[in-house]
């Protein structure tokens, strides 16, 4: 629904005044919902708006975009035998990829983990397709305590809360953009009925509880996973904040590297490394000096759509090879290049694997400041 921007502007202002909105006035906006948003001339081709409300096209618009883009991508250059995009976890794959079977390895992020660098869920081999996701664990109303999902059911003027995520594989992303959203809202039953009706259209949800739901053909496009060894029991764990939000003399999107190393100065752990192309990870001259050999395992990762710039990484006091680290001094690096632009190197030493300990990170003109906090890991 279009409408449904009225109703997100209740629940803001619910944040603001500590209490949920009265059931009235929810029932008042679900029922202007209803009515058109708009009314199209089409021989005139005039859009003419039918409320003073704010209209909302963000369920579908980012995918019809990518579309677009695409598009014009193939287009202009036919020559090439294959792409990805990626608009804020939703992708769309034509042609090609590098790998040996020429198909797009996209991962699928975890609602119940919110690290960026946390495991995916799991990856999906695909070509020529869309992939969409949607789901509260990214953004939300924090109301008296309690999150509310900022996915809207227009019907009732509630929250949808019932899925915790939900990933879906189409033709095309204003398809899969557009389900996504849905199913949010309808729930497993009556949205998996939906996705079978749709045409080469296949769908994951994580229910609330931890559940998941797949359609009869997801499982078709999943990777299959190896048998994972227990990881060693380790003390070390911290958490790492970073606001890498482009100043307003930047345009770029950086390169960047967050990395760990010991009181010896010896590499200890890669956390993350954005930036797919390795003849500009190369520019990260530091990380690369230590661990430039260490590529991203994935083309890209679907997840729902987040706030730009700020990013919340963990550590779970492993090293690069798996091996549980000592208690000791440890030192969080961030580095950020831009493509003809500016260059920065920041780091904190922390002391891990007894009682909390802090450190900030300081601002640089190519990020903003950050924090790790260090804590021992629960036995």
């Amino acid at each position: 629904s279009p409408r449904v921007g009225a109703l997100t502007e209740l629940w803001k202002k619910a944040v603001i005044n500590g209490h949920v909105p009265a059931e009235s006035t929810l029932v008042r906006a679900a029922i202007a919902a209803t009515e058109p948003g708009w009314q199209l001339d089409r021989s005139s081709r005039v859009v003419t708006s039918m409320s003073a409300d704010r209209l909302d096209l963000s369920s579908l618009g980012k995918g019809y975009i990518i579309d677009r883009a695409v598009a014009a991508a193939t287009k202009r250059v036919p020559s090439v035998e294959g792409g990805i995009v990626n608009i804020g976890g939703d992708i769309r794959v034509w042609g090609r990829s590098s790998s040996a079977d020429g198909r797009w390895r996209i991962g699928v992020a975890d609602p119940r983990a919110h690290a960026d660098n946390a495991p995916p869920l799991t990856t999906l081999r695909l070509t020529d397709a869309a992939v969409s996701s949607s789901g509260s664990y990214l953004r939300g109303f924090d109301v008296a305590g309690t999150h509310y999902s900022h996915i809207i059911d227009p019907r009732t003027g509630h929250p949808a809360n019932a899925v915790a995520g939900v990933t879906v594989i189409a033709p095309d992303n204003a398809t899969a953009n557009a389900l996504a959203t849905t199913l949010s809202v309808l729930g497993p039953d009556a949205g998996l009925r939906l996705i079978e009706n749709t045409p080469r259209a296949e769908a994951l949800l994580i229910m609330a509880d931890g559940g998941m739901r797949r359609s009869r053909g997801f499982a078709a496009y999943e990777e299959a996973r190896a048998a994972v060894a227990m990881a060693p029991r380790a003390v070390n764990h911290a958490t790492l904040s970073i606001d890498i939000t482009p100043n307003q003399r930047v345009r770029r999107r950086p390169y960047v590297a967050v990395w760990i190393t010991n009181a010896s100065g010896v590499h200890i752990r890669t956390l993350a490394m954005w930036g797919d192309r390795s003849k500009y990870q190369r520019d990260l001259s530091k990380w690369w000096g230590l661990a430039g050999r260490d590529n991203a395992i994935v083309d890209a990762v679907t997840r729902a759509t987040r706030n730009a710039g700020k990013y919340e990484l963990e550590w779970d006091g492993l090293d690069q090879r798996g091996a549980a680290t000592p208690p000791g001094m440890y030192t969080f690096w961030v580095e950020a290049a831009y493509q003809n632009g500016p260059h920065s190197v920041r780091s904190v030493a922390v002391v891990c694997g007894s009682a909390r300990a802090t450190g900030a990170i300081e601002a640089t003109d190519a990020f903003a400041a950050g924090s790790v906090v260090c804590t021992s890991a629960t036995p």
